[in-house]
């Protein structure tokens, strides 16, 4: 059973209400074992789900809480924290999921930073290219050039930390991908 790419979790969107207990429930159905929230506690009260980290601890998934502010990029050290501990959840095939609000911006660009963590081969502008075939053309906008001079610079930051890294560099250019374990993209 495949998660959808995006859910709303616990939100009120026109006439459609969401009920965070069951959507919790669904994940775990799906396998989830370790969560990426990348939204700010502001924002988790401002959507009404001042409590969603909590209750993901309570039915046994484990939380990483990185708060990256709306319309913001990680600095490089956050960046790489997040890449070692996603790595961490790859290396031991764990169903992780990535999200912040909408699914486009910050869960994109992790996504996209991921690409270039786990490939020497791939782009900054195919690792783009592929997160914009899977969510849209509205992932990770180009008028946010911060963006991709992030990944560049987490592109140069990688290159210094890849000769512990020996594995990486194997990829197929042609298919940028992550093939070690799925990592999902969830909006709410």
């Amino acid at each position: 059973m495949k998660p959808p790419s995006s859910m709303q979790t616990s939100c009120k969107f026109k006439d459609v209400r969401r009920n965070i207990q069951k959507d919790t429930e669904e994940l775990k159905s799906y396998g989830i074992q370790d969560i990426f929230v990348f939204c700010t506690r502001g924002e988790l009260s401002k959507y009404r789900v001042p409590n969603l980290l909590d209750l993901y601890h309570q039915y046994g998934i484990i939380t990483h809480h990185h708060p990256i502010p709306d319309g913001g990029t990680p600095d490089i050290t956050s960046c790489c924290e997040i890449m070692e501990e996603l790595e961490i959840c790859l290396k031991n095939n764990r169903k992780t999921l990535i999200h912040c609000y909408g699914g486009l911006g910050r869960s994109c660009l992790v996504a996209a930073c991921l690409l270039l963590y786990l490939s020497d081969t791939v782009s900054p502008q195919q690792a783009i290219d592929s997160l914009r075939d899977l969510r849209g053309s509205g992932a990770i906008q180009t008028i946010k050039v911060r963006r991709v001079t992030v990944l560049t610079r987490l592109r140069l930051a990688m290159n210094c930390h890849s000769a512990t890294h020996p594995q990486r560099g194997h990829e197929n250019p042609k298919h940028p991908v992550i093939h070690v374990s799925p990592v999902y993209i969830l909006t709410f």
